[in-house]
């Protein structure tokens, strides 16, 4: 099984080998698929392997966002970084909506 280190190579392979122009508007047409898959209806829903599909579009955007980070030299530490202030922002909000933090 691939680590995260290998997976992270191919991704700076294929960025390098496509450029940023290709992997650019390959990433908004994985990104228009999840929200095309995310926008059915529940009763579409109910009609197809729903999970598979999911697992399968978001792991294309993940592949393609990690493709963009490091064509953008975004360091990873730097993006968990806001990701977690984020996560905290939304948890104090909720918070202030009278659910604590544990129930959440």
């Amino acid at each position: 099984m691939p680590t995260n280190e290998d997976r992270h190579a191919l991704c700076r392979k294929i960025a390098e080998h496509y450029g940023y122009q290709k992997q650019r508007i390959q990433t908004i047409q994985e990104l228009s698929e999840l929200l095309c898959l995310l926008s059915r209806r529940p009763d579409q829903i109910a009609k197809m392997d729903f999970n598979a599909e999911l697992i399968s579009e978001m792991a294309d955007v993940a592949i393609m966002l990690e493709q963009i980070r490091i064509m953008f030299e975004i360091n990873a530490e730097d993006l968990f970084a806001v990701i977690d202030s984020k996560l905290e922002r939304q948890m104090n909000r909720i918070a202030e909506e009278g659910i604590p933090h544990d129930r959440v």
